[in-house]
């Protein structure tokens, strides 16, 4: 699953959703300073209490990035109806996501 881009020459170019530059570029006021999202091979923090070596899901980042959080100002949580679209197209590649999975295995 891929979404179009316009490259500087005005013709069309093809994103993967699992590129880390996907949600920068689709959302960016969202993430107005272009940092980058999930990827497939996204590592959790490995500490003392979590030696886990595999990696993220993308329901497991984006349960983290929509978690609200006293000391935090996130402007995913604070764009009312564009909130909502994030939420619906993460959600939707969630889903593709697990339905690739299946097919394949």
């Amino acid at each position: 699953m891929f979404s179009n881009l316009t490259n500087y020459r005005g013709g069309l170019e093809g994103i993967f959703v699992t590129r880390a530059s996907y949600d920068p570029l689709q959302y960016p006021l969202l993430f107005p300073y272009g940092e980058p999202g999930w990827t497939l091979d996204l590592p959790y923090a490995v500490t003392s209490e979590n030696p886990n070596s595999g990696s993220i899901s993308l329901r497991e980042y984006e349960s983290y990035l929509l978690h609200d959080r006293t000391d935090s100002d996130s402007l995913i949580l604070k764009a009312d109806r564009l909130t909502q679209q994030y939420c619906v197209d993460q959600w939707a590649k969630c889903e593709q996501s697990r339905l690739r999975y299946i097919e394949k295995n």
